[in-house]
């Protein structure tokens, strides 16, 4: 019979070291091949935010893995998955054919990192912005109290 083609993303717990999240993912890979399965592709994607807390986790690692199998070997891995405390959701969809490029998951970490840059001289950028404006709020005051005190003297005369 024919092997189909699924892509399924995982996200482990927050608190598990690479090593960990590592170990599980290779579990997961043993479960598919023991149940007549490939796996074509495992992408670690990074610890990332998650959009709203799941069990008091506001991070996760994403794993992605492309699988070649039967629906019963998808169907014992996501049991699998159920029960495994160290996994917050999971999501297995059935795809015609696997991307040849990188998974979004990746892409879009590399976009965050290029938007907050790690160099510590670009990071404080905003912060030079920040002081500058707080700057001329002080200069505009103090031209705003140097104009009324000419106003009084012109009053005054």
């Amino acid at each position: 019979m024919h092997n189909r083609k699924y892509e399924c993303v995982f996200i482990a717990r927050q608190d598990l070291s690479r090593a960990q999240v590592d170990g599980l993912t290779e579990h997961f890979i043993k479960l598919v091949s023991d149940n007549q399965g490939s796996v074509q592709k495992n992408e670690y994607c990074g610890l990332r935010q998650l959009a709203y807390v799941i069990g008091k986790n506001k991070k996760g690692h994403y794993i992605e893995l492309h699988i070649e199998g039967q629906p019963e070997t998808i169907f014992e891995m996501e049991r699998n998955m159920k029960l495994n405390s160290d996994v917050l959701r999971f999501l297995t969809i059935k795809v015609e054919e696997f991307s040849k490029s990188p998974s979004l998951l990746s892409q879009t970490k590399g976009f965050r990192e290029k938007k907050h840059p790690t160099d510590p001289a670009k990071a404080n950028m905003g912060r030079r912005f920040e002081s500058n404006r707080a700057d001329k709020g002080l200069r505009q005051t103090a031209a705003t109290a140097g104009n009324e005190e000419s106003a009084q003297q012109e009053g005054d005369a």
